[in-house]
């Protein structure tokens, strides 16, 4: 793929590329074995999921073969929100579901739009993304309900007991997330999809910042 041939595998600087493999596993498993020896077997298990997930079922199971890949692969990003609860806490909690809920969620559509700023990309690279096997319409409409969906959900947050500096982040993000998937729905196109997927990141982390800040102002007052 253009996108990502200037990669260290796809440049060849990794010779043999069986070694990027082995590297890859040993820090799989060294990170699963401390997580059970120095945290606690619940964190490990979560760690263990994610990675099967990511590996087994999205890279080897449906990547190539299906164009819900994305959709279920997305599990594998739920998974360090709910090893993090597992490892703080011995649980899983209402918030660190919902974290999980908004990661997945919020997958599919952050992918699809940089699918379509480069289906040409993936289509010779035999990848069945949504946004590369759908028409435009299809693909579109896809993107835009995805990304209400995830706003809608971030702001239903306070359900778990966040706060209202949550929400001042949470309705300012899901504005500028309304907005760039409005200017991608009436302009579709690899600029405003380009410019869609880039927000999506911003928004996740902020989110995800808003979380921890609500977090310490609880905390503190």
């Amino acid at each position: 793929m253009d996108r990502t041939r200037r990669r260290a595998l796809p440049m060849g600087r990794i010779d043999p590329p069986e070694n990027a493999l082995a590297f890859g596993l040993a820090l799989i498993f060294s990170g699963i074995a401390l997580a059970g020896f120095l945290i606690n077997g619940l964190a490990a298990g979560f760690i263990t999921l994610g990675a099967a997930t990511y590996l087994g079922v999205y890279t080897l199971g449906l990547k190539r073969r299906s164009e819900s890949n994305i959709v279920i692969g997305g599990f594998a990003g739920s998974c360090p929100a709910l090893a993090g609860s597992a490892a703080a806490a011995g649980l899983v909690s209402l918030p660190a579901l919902m974290i999980a809920l908004l990661v997945f969620l919020w997958t599919p559509g952050h992918f699809w739009a940089l699918a379509f700023r480069q289906k040409d990309d993936y289509r010779r690279a035999g990848l069945p993304m949504l946004s590369a096997t759908r028409d435009e319409r299809t693909a579109v409409r896809a993107i835009a309900v995805s990304s209400l969906i995830v706003a809608g959900v971030a702001l239903a947050f306070p359900i778990a007991g966040f706060g209202i500096a949550y929400m001042l982040v949470a309705v300012a993000a899901a504005a500028g997330l309304v907005y760039v998937t409005w200017q991608f729905t009436v302009h579709p196109g690899p600029a405003t999809a380009w410019r869609g997927y880039k927000y999506s990141s911003m928004y996740l982390g902020s989110l995800l910042v808003g979380v921890i800040v609500d977090a310490l102002m609880r905390a503190r007052f």
